[in-house]
């Protein structure tokens, strides 16, 4: 009873569910194998004419609405996501630590009681890393994510701002968040590759 615009809508969340939740093979697998004669709503005069109209964020908002969501936001949505990121996160892996931080840093600041405890357990880890492995990369990361609490580690900021010296990114980030409270990062100089 609904119109060929709402159950191709619900069409494509419905995909979008399997992707999120499970059985995105199987879906896949069967809209493969499906005629185009078998399309509801198949338009053989514009057999091209496809899912237009449907921005991925429209799938999304719709999908929240089929979990119960009424006002969707994306930052607030990425929780869940975010915790299934942190239960699946292979540690020695710090190419995928470092990504995983950067990712969902906007989602820490959120203080969501159950993921910025895991959130955090990751970070001192990272700390860790950066400080015994002199991984500058990493370094600058955690300061992206901690900003202002960088000053309650000292042994890794006393290593980034070392780091620092002679690592003209990583001096640029501390100059960024840290030039009113520490001396050693006011005197950075850009290189001009910035356009601000």
């Amino acid at each position: 009873m609904a119109s060929p615009h709402h159950k191709a809508e619900r069409f494509v969340t419905q995909i979008y569910w399997t992707y999120k939740n499970g059985g995105y093979e199987t879906m896949e697998r069967l809209i493969l194998n499906l005629q185009d004669k078998e399309w509801s709503g198949y338009d053989a005069e514009n057999p091209s004419r496809g899912f237009t109209g449907f921005s991925i964020q429209h799938i999304k908002k719709e999908y929240a609405e089929w979990q119960g969501v009424y006002f969707y936001h994306p930052v607030f949505n990425n929780i869940s996501r975010s915790i299934r990121k942190v239960e699946n996160l292979d540690l020695s892996n710090i190419d995928d630590v470092d990504r995983f931080l950067l990712d969902t840093r906007k989602v820490y600041e959120l203080n969501h009681s159950e993921f910025s405890p895991l959130y955090e357990k990751v970070l001192k880890y990272a700390i860790q890393k950066a400080v015994i492995d002199s991984n500058e990369s990493l370094a600058e990361t955690v300061i992206l994510a901690l900003k202002g609490k960088v000053k309650d580690y000292p042994e890794f900021l006393e290593y980034a701002l070392i780091a620092a010296r002679s690592n003209h990114q990583l001096k640029r980030v501390m100059y960024n968040l840290l030039r009113e409270d520490i001396n050693e990062v006011r005197d950075y100089k850009g290189d001009g590759s910035s356009f601000w």
